[in-house]
């Protein structure tokens, strides 16, 4: 994905002579975010047969969508178990993408779903979080800043599930070592 580069008087004013921003355009990734990169980097580690048999995850929105998506570049077909008021965009993309969509009313009832379909359909559970294939998908951001930017004195990130920080963070720390990783998240939703 492109990198804007923003200097100027109003980053100066804000951030203090001598700053500069990049900021990485994930919005332009196939679904609109970054997800992309560790689904496909985790189906791509199936075997033939293990995705012939479909997939399954469960999400209210940007992994659902990527996941939707990843099945289609590989030619399999995946179920998304989603929240009921699933925000109306990320419903539409995951289905546009191909995706059997189901509803339920909790993530206990999600759960209890997606072992239900893993056992009668044979299908893989791509996970959302906790998985390595998903932190190295999320590496390949790290790398192309790598070869977009200079060295940058720190990473800022925002911060759902981690997955970029842990992905990306450790592989910038690994080429720049002065370069701090932030992690931000807003104050009223701090879930890390």
């Amino acid at each position: 994905t492109p990198v804007l580069h923003l200097g100027g008087p109003l980053i100066k004013n804000t951030f203090g002579a001598g700053t500069e921003l990049f900021l990485k355009l994930e919005t332009f990734q196939p679904t609109g975010s970054f997800k992309v990169r560790s689904v496909l980097t985790f189906i791509n580690s199936l075997d033939v047969e293990t995705m012939q048999h479909g997939l399954v995850t469960m999400s209210a929105g940007n992994h659902a969508a990527a996941v939707a998506y990843g099945a289609q570049c590989f030619g399999t077909h995946a179920k998304v178990i989603m929240p009921r008021g699933t925000n109306p965009h990320k419903l539409a993309l995951s289905e546009q993408y191909g995706a059997t969509v189901l509803f339920v009313d909790d993530f206990l009832e999600a759960q209890e779903m997606i072992r239900e379909i893993e056992s009668t359909e044979g299908r893989i559970s791509v996970p959302a979080w906790g998985d390595s294939r998903l932190t190295l998908g999320t590496a390949s951001l790290g790398l192309e800043l790598i070869d977009q930017t200079p060295a940058l004195d720190a990473f800022v990130v925002a911060i759902g599930g981690g997955s970029i920080c842990a992905g990306a963070g450790p592989l910038l720390k690994s080429v720049w070592s002065d370069c701090k990783v932030l992690a931000v998240e807003p104050a009223g939703a701090a879930t890390m």
